[in-house]
């Protein structure tokens, strides 16, 4: 649809609320941020929208800002309203550097059009170095909030953080937490000592945090919880996976989480993870988690006029304003252990069920994959279910003349799944009062057109959706193959039978000569 023709048309609350805007975003390379810009554009009838972008493994600003937009996940825009890119500004930014690295021109640009602002850019590198972490988790977002100070016509500043902030704690409310560092100080350290300095000491400064992600998380809430009187609110969501449903059901662009771990045994690689089937996932469709990123200034801001109100009517009655009220920054919680529970067995269920159905032509073994709990006994599995068959098949590829590579491939393997152990061997536990109030208060036309409550997802449906994106948008094998997979997976699986029956038998005739002799 035509934005210019969109007021002749019925518009829902939350449309109402964003028509005609200039939405500022940060992180809109990213998974999350794609998702966001896309149904901001497609459903919200946005004026502008300022996009922040750095410069990347030698990509400038302008070739990143084409190769966002020429995604797969723009196509359904592109068919809708051809002239979108239009309404997109893309602006040098890069969150590591002081004032965010944009010119002064930019700057006031901001100043003097955005009304909504989410801050949803971060390093997600659980293995990145704490100064880095620390420069663009939180004096990122200290730049953002004095930035976001200035905009003369702001309405509303959404924060992303995640619901593993404060992961040494297992009881959640929607409420700040305090830190053992404060923001300020750990930004003071980190930017007067040497890096070889911090290395040394990162391990003392994290002390129970599993990485520095989760850490300079934990610490940059304290820069929010300051804002008390600005119209501000902090979203907190879980494990991000596929899409559900928009733009285009299980969209996917990253190993990280559970599509690495599903991606992994699709292939064949994978057969072990160290996980607690009992455990609960935690995962949330990334277009939900727009959707519900969206509706949280619409229902935010009304809290924020209130206080306003208040201290107006305050005001005129006492001179001294002694009965001022402060704004209470409202946390929201996305997750689904408390809204729709879905466990680590039931999530290997359903993938391994579909996964027979999806089959890949990229397959290097049949399906075979197992959870365990217990560290030793998935230290023993991939000795033999990992190392012992890598070490015949780079053997093999030393004997043909090529290069090996599985021992390799194995290490980062086990170098992601450890990360990962960490969130599915133990739980946490939530309260997302918050948000379900938010669900409840949206208008039965907002609530299907920004899906966003997870009370109303059905695992099952979307576990199909999310083993075809793992197949063609992380493995790049087109549904088109799938009868050859089939076939490849039968050969697979007579090799492997056989094999295994003749390693049995070795063992067999092995023990009956030692018992014989």
């Amino acid at each position: 649809m035509d934005p210019e023709s969109v007021y002749e048309t019925y518009l829902t609350p939350m449309q109402e609320f964003y028509k005609q805007s200039k939405v500022f975003v940060t992180g809109a390379t990213g998974f999350l941020g794609r998702i966001l810009v896309e149904k901001l554009l497609r459903a919200c009838y946005v004026d502008t929208i300022y996009v922040m972008i750095r410069e990347k493994k030698g990509k400038e600003m302008d070739v990143r800002l084409k190769e966002l937009f020429d995604s797969v996940v723009f196509d359904r825009l592109r068919g809708e309203q051809p002239d979108f890119r239009g309404r997109i500004v893309g602006l040098y930014g890069d969150c590591a550097k002081p004032h965010l690295g944009i010119k002064e021109a930019d700057r006031e640009m901001l100043i003097e059009n955005v009304n909504f602002v989410f801050h949803c850019a971060a390093t997600v590198n659980f293995d990145e170095k704490l100064h880095m972490a620390t420069f663009i988790n939180i004096r990122g977002t200290q730049e953002m909030l004095a930035l976001a100070r200035q905009m003369r016509h702001l309405v509303f500043f959404t924060h992303v953080s995640t619901a593993y902030a404060h992961c040494e704690r297992k009881q959640l409310e929607e409420e700040f937490f305090e830190s053992t560092y404060k923001a300020r100080q750990l930004i003071t350290i980190v930017e007067q000592l040497p890096e070889k300095t911090i290395d040394k000491i990162e391990p003392i400064i994290l002390d129970e945090f599993p990485n520095t992600y989760a850490f300079t998380k934990t610490i940059s809430e304290q820069l929010i919880e300051e804002m008390d009187d600005f119209p501000i609110a902090m979203f907190r969501p879980a494990i991000i996976v596929s899409t559900f449903k928009e733009p285009i059901p299980g969209w996917i662009n990253n190993y990280y989480g559970p599509q690495g771990v599903t991606a992994g045994a699709m292939i064949g690689l994978l057969r072990t993870l160290q996980c607690d089937e009992k455990v609960d996932a935690n995962i949330v469709p990334v277009d939900m988690c727009a959707n519900g990123l969206l509706a949280i200034p619409w229902d935010a801001r009304k809290k924020y006029d209130e206080i306003v109100e208040f201290n107006k009517n305050a005001m005129e009655v006492d001179e001294h304003n002694l009965q001022r009220k402060k704004y209470k920054v409202p946390v929201y919680h996305f997750e689904s252990n408390s809204t729709n529970p879905i466990s680590w067995k039931r999530f290997r269920e359903l993938t391994q069920s579909y996964g027979f159905d999806y089959l890949t032509v990229k397959m290097i073994g049949i399906y075979f994959f197992h959870l365990r709990k217990n560290y030793f006994t998935n230290w023993l599995a991939t000795i033999f279910m990992h190392y012992l068959p890598a070490i015949f098949y780079d053997l093999a590829l030393l004997c043909t003349g090529s290069k090996p590579r599985m021992i390799q491939a194995y290490k980062k393997v086990h170098k992601f799944s450890s990360v990962i152990s960490y969130f599915c061997t133990q739980n946490w536990h939530y309260e997302s009062k918050n948000y379900i109030g938010l669900c409840d208060r949206m208008c039965e036309q907002d609530a299907a057109l920004f899906l966003c409550d997870l009370r109303k997802l059905d695992w099952p449906t979307f576990f199909k959706t999310y083993l075809v994106g793992c197949r063609v948008y992380l493995i790049k094998d087109p549904i088109e193959t799938i009868p050859e997979a089939k076939r490849l997976y039968k050969k697979f699986a007579l090799g492997t039978y056989c094999v295994l029956a003749f390693v049995f038998l070795l063992l067999a005739m092995m023990i009956y000569n030692m018992f014989k002799f």
